[in-house]
């Protein structure tokens, strides 16, 4: 036998192939991109086609709600959607010598939301409050809500959501805060998942707020003095940036007579705001006020109010008179002070100098006699031999 050896040459063609097809998306109405990885040994023709919102493809090009970017091995297509290109189908050809290699498709489902409120609310602690998000899409979908980057878990007697039946192509979700507080403040949105739970998409998230407004606690002070009140503002884990440009006051009730606070020391979840409230001066008997601290949050576009405090008035009704007497004989003084609300004051003696005065030597303070809150008692010096001056204070 005769071996024959033949020699073959083979010329390599040029071709083009598709390494990665676009993905599928859902969207909510913001601009979507599909890419498109490939490769090509030669000179070759690049393609973008879709059906967008119709039964037949057709070549897409830049303009019109496209844009189309092409770099080396990789193409995309930027799509602005709207409802003219509800559900579309895209894919992407590469053709060299007039034959040409097609991805798979890539289908664009439009989703719509609409969310209520859709702009920042912030409530008192405590307060009911409802989101709602009503759901344009497929019946197969699924709905969730989401603070931020967690799910919302429903806590019996706090917060839960339900979920309606899909009606007029329609679904609607209720998020409800039935006892709120600090912690569950945040940017809460809706999301979409299909059934393989593979696909989702969010609805735009808007901020709720649960600050609590800590006031001062029941007040007394003495008529015609300046106290300083401090307002504690609990903010939660979520939503510092929004709480950050924020200012408080204290007003009366009706909230007038404003006093603005400073803004004192602030963590990551507390702020504290203090100010001095200046009380009128009362020469009879002088009522409770009360009072409220005020947030404002969001360049004050939103407020939120304490519970109200009172701010009792003490006055000292009846003063020590001047009394001359013999010297080495007693003088008594009688000092009087009332409060209008369930409040007994309690009434010192003190020398001219601060010194208070007890039962000692030739010193003897009655123990205090009380009608309908109004405190009085009496201090004898029994053997007074030089001038002196007393001072009556109440708290």
């Amino acid at each position: 036998k005769q071996w024959y050896q033949r020699r073959v040459r083979v010329i390599a063609s040029d071709t083009a192939s598709i390494t990665s097809a676009p993905s599928s998306v859902l969207s909510n109405g913001a601009t979507v991109t599909f890419t498109c990885q490939y490769t090509e040994s030669g000179s070759s023709a690049h393609q973008w086609s879709g059906s967008p919102g119709t039964d037949s493809y057709s070549s897409i090009s830049t303009g019109g709600g496209y844009t189309i970017t092409t770099t080396s091995g990789k193409s995309y297509l930027a799509v602005v959607t709207s409802t003219a290109n509800v559900n579309s189908i895209y894919y992407f050809s590469v053709t060299y010598s007039g034959t040409a290699v097609y991805s798979q498709p890539a289908f664009l489902w439009m989703r719509a939301f609409t969310i209520t409120p859709s702009t920042a609310a912030v409530k008192a602690v405590g307060s009911a409050h409802t989101i709602t998000c009503v759901y344009t899409g497929d019946i197969t979908d699924s709905l969730k809500w989401y603070n931020g980057a967690d799910e919302v878990q429903q806590v019996a007697g706090s917060v839960s959501y339900e979920t309606t039946k899909w009606a007029s192509g329609t679904q609607t979700s209720t998020l409800t805060f039935n006892s709120p507080s600090s912690s569950d403040s945040g940017d809460y949105k809706c999301r979409a998942i299909t059934t393989a739970g593979t696909t989702t998409v969010d609805s735009s998230s808007v901020f709720i707020g649960f600050p609590r407004i800590d006031p001062p606690s029941l007040v007394y002070a003495v008529a015609g003095t300046t106290i300083s009140l401090v307002c504690n503002i609990e903010l939660g884990t979520n939503g510092q940036s929004f709480y950050t440009a924020s200012t408080a006051v204290i007003t009366k009730s009706d909230g007038t007579s404003p006093v603005t606070l400073t803004a004192g020391s602030h963590t990551a979840e507390k702020m504290v705001f203090g100010g001095d409230l200046a009380l009128a001066d009362a020469s009879a008997f002088s009522p409770t006020t009360t009072y409220k601290c005020t947030a404002k949050f969001d360049s004050s576009a939103l407020t939120v109010d304490s519970a109200n405090f009172d701010v009792t008035q003490l006055v000292i009704t009846t003063a020590p008179t001047a009394v001359s007497t013999v010297a080495g004989t007693a003088a008594t003084f009688t000092c009087s002070a009332s409060s209008p609300t369930s409040h007994t004051p309690t009434i010192t003696f003190k020398t001219s100098t601060g010194t208070e005065i007890t039962t000692t030597g030739d010193y003897t303070v009655s123990a205090a006699s009380t009608t309908d809150f109004i405190a009085t008692r009496t201090f004898t010096h029994g053997n007074h031999q030089t001038d002196a001056a007393y001072v009556c204070e109440t708290d």
